[in-house]
């Protein structure tokens, strides 16, 4: 914490030295919201991915015994025609959740992302009229009215379509209440909110973000911790916390 404190407060002096305040303050203002925009899009798709069936609620008045799973296992056919046929039953199935699907699958969670995205475009939309137009909308110009009623029906379809598809039962300690309603509502409105930044602030964004995505995905990607769990390896700063634990462990001993 030390040394991240006297970095970060340095650059910031710097930044404030060579910058307007004013600028400083948008860049914080669009970061910050991105984040929040971010983590609510993350806590949709989370709520709506494939879970390991061991991270999952079971049951116990519908827990099937080992002896049915087994006869089920001698009675099991080859799941590729089915996979085909969910294929072919065609986007408008997948999408309204016609076959009543209860537990997400590759299928459903795609889904659920291609939603998002959709929803994402449509909420920008929206939050842009609203931001750069609310004077001809008050004056009920319908060139404002018309896309608007677009973006906003489609923002609805979409939403609707994501509560009508399967999410998991995933073992967590918190959950979110009302989604993917109440995310939706916190991407719209932290969407809106960065609307109505300035040009300047958006250039600004986007070329810091550029910086960023070359630094993680030169470096940062491929010294993950996630990236080295993934390789089977155990990451650096794990190693080194054990070091220093077995340690300061040896040192109480003597």
């Amino acid at each position: 914490p030390f040394w991240a404190t006297l970095l970060s407060g340095f650059v910031t002096g710097i930044l404030a030295m060579l910058f307007d305040l004013k600028s400083l303050v948008d860049m914080m203002s669009i970061g910050t919201l991105m984040a929040y925009m971010i983590v609510s899009a993350c806590v949709i798709i989370l709520h709506y991915k494939v879970v390991p069936q061991d991270n999952l609620f079971q049951d116990v008045t519908t827990h099937r015994t080992s002896i049915e799973e087994s006869e089920e296992e001698e009675h099991e056919v080859d799941s590729t025609p089915l996979i085909k046929n969910e294929v072919k039953t065609g986007a408008f199935v997948r999408l309204f959740n016609l076959s009543s699907i209860k537990v997400p699958n590759e299928f459903t969670s795609t889904c659920s992302l291609y939603l998002i995205f959709f929803y994402m475009v449509a909420a920008s939309g929206e939050a842009y009229i609203l931001a750069h137009y609310l004077d001809q909308l008050e004056t009920l110009n319908y060139k404002v009215i018309i896309p608007l009623g677009i973006f906003l029906s489609f923002m609805i379809l979409t939403i609707y379509c994501l509560f009508l598809q399967p999410r998991n039962n995933e073992k967590l300690t918190f959950k979110v209440p009302f989604v993917p309603l109440l995310p939706a509502v916190s991407m719209f409105v932290n969407i809106y909110l960065m609307m109505k930044l300035s040009v300047a602030t958006w250039v600004r964004f986007v070329v810091w973000l550029s910086i960023g995505l070359v630094i993680y995905g030169s470096y940062g990607w491929r010294n993950s911790s996630e990236e080295y769990r993934g390789r089977g390896e155990v990451p650096p700063n794990e190693v080194r916390q054990k070091d220093e634990h077995d340690n300061e462990a040896n040192t109480d001993r003597k």
